[in-house]
């Protein structure tokens, strides 16, 4: 993706960028810790986003992917080398920021590039409760907190 396809946002956002490639590179061990002993956690990665596009005042949102039963989530990136129940992404203007594609997508086409197929996607913290929920650390009792 060039400059000048590049979503708005990031025009005034290049940590966003950044943070993109740099996690990019470090998630090609399989979705791994550098010393490939644990699992990278997909919704701390997102919240990691969040905080970013919440710094420059935007206003981002986390989507929860869903697998099915008899069929887990295949990142396309990793050739079936692992399968997952769901994953956690960051959205913001219609577009989803996971360093595992490695660039700003669209929403509409993200679930085709990161696993082949269509899957059920759903905003798990909407735009008016992803401040308090990056403040908390990204702890789901967050969200079953009645909003004031």
């Amino acid at each position: 993706m060039n400059r000048s396809e590049t979503p708005h946002e990031l025009h005034d956002a290049p940590e966003v960028t950044a943070f993109l490639d740099a996690m990019n590179t470090r998630l090609a061990n399989d979705y791994a810790t550098p010393d490939g002993r644990h699992s990278e956690s997909c919704t701390l990665i997102a919240c990691d986003l969040a905080r970013k596009f919440l710094a420059v005042g935007k206003r981002p949102y986390l989507i929860s992917i869903h697998g099915e039963l008899d069929k887990p989530l295949r990142p396309v990136r990793y050739e079936g080398r692992v399968t997952w129940g769901g994953h956690v992404v960051c959205g913001c203007d219609g577009f989803i920021y996971d360093p595992m594609v490695g660039h700003p997508i669209a929403e509409e086409a993200y679930a085709k590039e990161a696993f082949g197929r269509e899957v059920a996607m759903t905003i798990s913290v909407p735009t008016d409760r992803i401040e308090e929920f990056v403040a908390r650390g990204g702890r789901s009792e967050v969200l079953s907190q009645k909003a004031d």
